[in-house]
């Protein structure tokens, strides 16, 4: 049975820490995409360039460290660890190193100068002290998975893990204690478990991905549909509920991997990833899984809207095809003039002809008077 999720009443003063003796927390799921072993300087790296500090950096430049918002410490190590508070660290952190602000490639230059008083002022912030990490949980909880605050969906998910796997805090648990009607979270430790999997047995790895950005949402999205959960070998399993730590069949190694690379796509590999937006492109690529012919030609040519093409009934991508046909010639027409009498690019034309003039007689001898 899993430990009940509850928060001590921490009745604990606010103090002033030194900074030299505050550190990132390397377990924050924000660097769940990262090697813990991390310095603390590649941790703050990863914070500018994944969290946008400048407005941050901006508002302590100008106004100070607003002592109502403590950060959120535990003590290891004669060192405090910021379990809650990492961009505001990492934020004071560039503000006073010059060399650290270099090596993240800051904007030294457009920071306000600041005063010496208040330069001094931030080489000491305000921080409560917790025992333990569970003395926290029930907060952050709250805060990153339903707050206004939220961290990344990869990041939610990787601190429900934790909570649920190492912690060992129920599911029933966390679902009362963050409020989670809509299961959220059960949602978000599903997605992580198929693609923790992936990682193991495939060669996908969530730090290959070949798309503008790791879009962790449409993993957990596309596996509570019914075709891809079939394609994956785990349609027997009840989405609203805890997947195992490994829930795709062994016989459905390639076809897992097809799909995380469909999403992620894979510089390694030279993939690009075929999902521009999660609506209308995930049920697209669902509506293609489930189709034999469709299928087949996402695998070869690797082109979402072509392939879902063969998704509709031939009637149906005849008027497709023919109205994307038209659309084009007609582009084509308006730039004509730019024609500089290339033969190859003729001759395309001369097909064009040809092919629509034979379709053109077949189709009105059919044409319903």
């Amino acid at each position: 049975m899993g430990k009940k999720l509850t928060l001590s009443q921490n009745q604990a003063r606010i103090i002033d820490i030194p900074i030299e003796d505050l550190l990132l927390d390397s377990e924050n799921p924000r660097f769940a995409e990262m090697d813990r072993a991390k310095s603390q300087r590649d941790l703050v790296k990863k914070l500018w360039e994944d969290t946008h500090l400048d407005e941050l950096i901006l508002s302590i430049a100008v106004n100070g460290y607003y002592r109502q918002e403590p950060l959120l410490v535990i003590k290891k190590n004669n060192k405090f660890i910021v379990v809650e508070g990492n961009r505001r660290l990492a934020s004071v952190m560039i503000l006073l190193d010059p060399v650290l602000a270099k090596y993240v490639r800051a904007r030294v230059r457009d920071f306000p100068k600041m005063s010496k008083t208040l330069q001094t002022s931030l080489k000491k912030l305000p921080v409560i002290q917790y025992r333990n990490r569970e003395e926290l949980w029930t907060y952050l909880s709250f805060r990153h998975i339903n707050g206004a605050r939220s961290w990344s969906a990869i990041s939610k998910a990787e601190f429900v893990a934790d909570l649920h796997l190492r912690k060992r805090i129920t599911f029933d648990e966390i679902l009362r204690s963050t409020g989670d009607k809509n299961r959220t979270s059960i949602k978000l430790y599903n997605g992580l478990m198929v693609l923790r999997q992936a990682e193991k047995i495939t060669r996908f790895t969530r730090d290959d991905f070949n798309a503008a950005k790791f879009n962790f949402s449409h993993l957990y999205t596309i596996i509570q549909y019914p075709i891809t959960r079939k394609f994956l070998g785990i349609d027997r399993r009840d989405s609203s509920k805890p997947f195992p730590e490994n829930s795709v069949p062994d016989n459905k190694k390639k076809e897992l991997e097809e799909l995380l690379i469909w999403i992620f796509g894979s510089r390694q590999m030279g993939v690009s990833s075929v999902i521009r937006s999660q609506n209308p492109d995930l049920r697209m690529l669902d509506d293609i899984i489930g189709n034999m012919d469709a299928l087949t030609y996402l695998r070869e040519k690797n082109n979402l809207d072509d392939a879902h093409e063969y998704t509709k009934q031939e009637d149906r991508r005849l008027e497709s095809y023919i109205v994307k046909a038209e659309m084009n010639m007609r582009k084509a027409k308006s730039v004509e003039d730019s024609y500089k009498g290339d033969r190859v690019l003729a001759g395309k034309v001369g097909s064009i002809y040809e092919i629509s003039g034979e379709m053109y007689k077949k189709m009105t001898k059919k044409v319903r008077k």
